[in-house]
């Protein structure tokens, strides 16, 4: 398979992409990758192209052929909004998201939030969910990569209001049932995940005053990373290319 590189777009000029340090050592230490070996290259602003490893001065680039722009991308527009877990798995969320074609991903501090994020580790933590979602863009060979917004609480999700048109708040508490939901508004989506705990009623109140579409997902309680999962494939299964 052709290696898929994420490089940056000023790093991209006169028909060339340079790689930075981590992606030379992966071409030539992991993949042993040489001069004349074919990568392929995305910006993340939807254009692809092929290209040939060259060496120069020390510094491994690729030289570039005409750039495309393949369809990949949902014809939706969906925002994830997830309850920061304990320990490692909102990386695993972001690249799941990432590889179900989520635009834009925002962790969530919830009362009942599992994890605690300091301000001095946000925007470590933020740094490497980036990475995480380039990767999995890379694997899954999309040309753009999720967005992931700097945490915010409960009340700024809600008040922002700048995300979609159909917002869907999933709480067992519902009024819709998930398989009832029918059509949506618009071909923008926000999905609130909670807390393996639950939102508070003061959450929730929020939500649903706030015009939320207030969705039950069923008779059992899943993790915050499971329901992710399902309810994106679902989402992107009726409305978007998951078919």
């Amino acid at each position: 398979m052709t290696p898929r590189l994420f490089v940056f777009p000023e790093r991209i000029r006169d028909g060339e992409a340079v790689l930075d340090s981590g992606q030379s050592h992966y071409i030539t230490n992991v993949l042993r990758g040489r001069p004349g070996d074919t990568v392929l290259v995305f910006d993340g602003s939807g254009r692809e192209w092929e290209g040939t490893l060259q060496l120069r001065e020390k510094s491994l680039l690729v030289r570039l052929a005409e750039a495309r722009r393949p369809d990949v991308e949902s014809p939706v527009s969906i925002t994830l909004a997830a309850a920061i877990p304990r320990g490692e798995k909102m990386e695993w969320i972001v690249q799941k998201a990432a590889e179900l074609g989520v635009t834009r991903i925002v962790p969530v501090l919830s009362s009942r939030s599992e994890a605690r994020l300091p301000a001095e580790r946000q925007s470590r933590r933020l740094k490497r969910w980036e990475a995480v979602a380039q990767e999995a863009a890379e694997q899954s060979g999309r040309v753009r990569v999720p967005e992931i917004v700097p945490p915010m609480s409960v009340e700024e999700l809600i008040r922002s209001g700048e995300f979609a048109v159909s917002r869907l708040w999933l709480d067992p508490r519902g009024e819709e049932a998930w398989r009832d939901l029918g059509a949506a508004r618009g071909s923008t989506f926000l999905l609130a995940v909670g807390p393996e705990g639950g939102w508070t009623d003061s959450e929730l109140a929020l939500a649903r005053g706030s015009g939320f579409r207030i969705v039950r997902a069923g008779p059992r309680t899943l993790r915050v990373e499971t329901a992710a999962v399902v309810f994106l494939a679902l989402l992107q299964s009726r409305f978007g290319d998951l078919s």
